[in-house]
């Protein structure tokens, strides 16, 4: 009987034993799977903030190209109508030049508006993409030192952030299609005020 109970207890002890030795063993494991997760988060992150900065910087370069090009019809209007002394916009459109020069400024306006609206969003992604790589490295830093710790949240607003963005770098900058246009009239002010 006396043998009976060691042998109860030995065996309460070796259970005991390798339930610990699995409670740690899972924790490692978690906090390992969760390492990784962040891992290659922070890759994802990586890449699509190098890809949204390309895109940022060729609006910004296209933007500048184009007000280069509403400058340089602006001084043919102005030129235009010194050359044919015109004094008001309905005289002006009745020279075909001046007229197609105001609705291409017109266009040009429009799209440039739409640019710097774009370069806004990829500074504001490029923006959140930074904080959240600095959140997620800090995240792993201290996983990597301690041993249990809750990163869903952070992963969820990486994957967020992701799912915004990364569309984004499949699309043209600007989509044409239903972009409000400035009145020409307007235009033709504007440059004669200038």
């Amino acid at each position: 009987m006396y043998m009976i109970g060691k042998k109860r207890k030995l065996i309460h002890i070796c259970v005991l034993s390798f339930l610990f030795i699995l409670v740690l063993t899972c924790e490692a494991l978690s906090n390992n799977t969760k390492a990784d997760m962040i891992r290659q988060k922070t890759k994802k992150i990586l890449s699509l903030r190098t890809t949204i900065t390309k895109y940022k910087e060729q609006s910004i370069i296209l933007c500048g190209q184009l007000n280069e090009q509403i400058r340089e019809l602006k001084k043919e209007i102005k030129s235009e109508q010194s050359r044919l002394k015109i004094n008001s916009y309905s005289r002006a459109i009745t020279c075909p030049r001046i007229h197609n020069n105001l609705k291409l400024i017109q266009q040009l306006i429009s799209y440039v508006s739409k640019l710097n609206e774009k370069t806004a969003y990829f500074q504001t992604g490029t923006d959140k993409l930074e904080f959240l790589y600095q959140q997620a490295d800090d995240a792993l830093r201290i996983i990597e030192t301690l041993k249990d710790m809750k990163v869903d949240k952070l992963v969820d607003q990486i994957d967020q952030a992701l799912r915004e963005y990364l569309p984004e770098t499949g699309k043209f900058l600007i989509n044409v299609d239903n972009i409000p246009l400035r009145d020409p009239k307007n235009i033709w002010n504007n440059i004669m005020n200038s």
